[in-house]
């Protein structure tokens, strides 16, 4: 079975109890899609199985799991409650009223966009502190000093590449590939404004439409003297191989062609085949496997699961060791308050900044080079 579940005052949901007497908390509410596991694998229909929808926010639970396990080794005691997002805003409001009534201290969700601006909302009148795990934008959680973007949104992360390209790049000629789906067009012009607004109207990047151009057309726009930055707005695989084959033809060897996140998913793409461009990424929760913390983590991980980590796991082992304890000394403080002891022990994971109109979102990001066939900070790297 995928969880020991019980019914906890509101629907299908796993409450883990790791000691007795006074714990924080912690309501943990992601798509678990528990229903999904009814299913049978046919491939094995004799073995337990868990449907591949569910793993992320399980390894996600899992990781946290392994971080309320340490705390509570040095006095910390917290307790995990288990929920399925709510699909409808009936069921949020039901969620949300439930957890303020139980008096849990923090929630810490994944929710669909469509309904992000509810539970802000809602979470806002009970004074329950809200993490958020993901969102499109930080514009939901503006003007609400109870809530928090644990990772930066996706608005956020565009402009803070932006921001590092220049850093590096101060006199860089940019060209942005805007993919064919609505939200990648959206994301291009959110980069081509950042650009426009951190350089000047003479510098403005220049935009190729995929949706009715051509990579052919991509060489005219590029310099021969100083540094291209291409940033190629699509997360479709078949798309972004045809492109970097063509433009490690084209481009001259002062470019470097930044992809999406996702690009670290794709599977049919050799990125080290392609020559005389520099292939980078950017992730707002990049893991460095090589580090010795995330290998003892990793280690740890697979003796007590059996399964290799996903990012989630790290992201829910990482978010509640860093929250947990700083919540544990000051249980009533505001969340701002809580935040700011991040910050004071110098968390190399999070930095949230507090929006103009209240909120905080964690506008730590990670800019990477492909380098002997791993991924590298440009931090990190020599120039």
């Amino acid at each position: 079975m995928l969880f020991n579940v019980s019914v906890y005052g509101y629907s299908s949901s796993t409450q883990d109890t790791i000691s007795s007497g006074n714990s924080i908390k912690i309501a943990l509410v992601m798509p678990f899609e528990v229903s999904r596991n009814s299913e049978v694998d046919p491939a094995n229909p004799d073995s337990p199985w868990i449907h591949p929808f569910s793993m992320p926010a399980l390894h996600f639970y899992e990781g946290a799991r392994l971080a309320i396990d340490s705390l509570a080794r040095i006095g910390i005691n917290a307790n995990i409650s288990c929920f399925e997002t709510p699909v409808d805003s009936s069921g949020m409001k039901r969620l949300v009223s439930m957890l303020a009534r139980d008096n849990f201290d923090l929630l810490v969700a994944n929710i669909p966009d469509k309904l992000i601006q509810l539970a802000v909302d809602k979470t806002a009148d009970f004074g329950i502190k809200l993490i958020l795990t993901q969102a499109l934008s930080s514009t939901s959680i503006k003007g609400k000093s109870n809530c928090a973007l644990a990772y930066a949104s996706a608005a956020t992360q565009c402009s803070l590449v932006v921001e590092r390209f220049l850093k590096k790049y101060p006199e860089g000629n940019f060209v942005i590939l805007k993919g064919k789906s609505q939200r990648e067009k959206d994301a291009a012009e959110v980069f081509r404004t950042s650009v426009y607004n951190l350089k000047s109207k003479m510098s403005a990047a220049k935009v190729v439409d995929l949706s009715n151009s051509t990579f052919s057309s991509v060489s005219s726009l590029l310099s021969q003297e100083r540094q291209n930055i291409i940033l190629f707005v699509s997360s479709d695989e078949q798309l972004v191989n045809t492109g970097l084959t063509s433009l490690s033809k084209s481009c001259p060897s002062n470019t470097v062609i930044c992809g999406m996140p996702t690009w670290m998913n794709f599977e049919s793409i050799d990125f080290m085949s392609f020559e005389r461009i520099q292939i980078s990424l950017f992730d707002n929760n990049y893991i460095d496997l090589f580090d010795p913390n995330r290998l003892k983590f990793r280690k740890r991980f697979v003796n007590t699961y059996f399964d290799d980590p996903l990012s989630s796991a790290y992201s829910g082992f990482d978010l509640l060791t860093c929250l947990v304890p700083l919540v544990n000394e000051k249980p009533n403080a505001k969340l701002k308050e809580i935040l700011a002891g991040l910050k004071r022990n110098q968390n190399k994971v999070f930095d949230f900044k507090q929006l103009l109109e209240g909120g905080f979102e964690n506008h730590q990001i990670t800019v990477t080079f492909l380098e002997d066939y791993r991924f590298v900070d440009v931090e990190n790297m020599e120039d």
